[in-house]
């Protein structure tokens, strides 16, 4: 368990240090978005339930556009079974 969050925080991290770092667009963003998505893929074992939790910002609409391109990612990917976060 305590691995697992370590990777959560870890792809977390990513995704926020490449918003940090002022992307020049929406294409930038999603390229950080699925790198972060291929990291939890690589490193979290296959049918391992994950939840991607809330995080905050000044930037609402951005840190859920993040939150949300993660879930439909993980989604998508099917490497993963998403819980709702509530």
């Amino acid at each position: 368990m305590q691995k697992l969050k370590r990777i959560l925080l870890i792809g977390t991290l990513i995704v926020c240090a490449a918003c940090a770092s002022a992307p020049k667009g929406i294409d930038d963003l999603d390229l950080a978005i699925r790198g972060a998505s291929d990291y939890l893929n690589d490193n979290i074992p296959a049918r391992n339930k994950i939840a991607i939790l809330n995080m905050q910002s000044d930037y609402t609409a951005l840190s859920e556009y993040i939150i949300d391109e993660l879930i439909a990612n993980a989604v998508n990917d099917k490497v993963f079974s998403v819980v709702d976060r509530a």
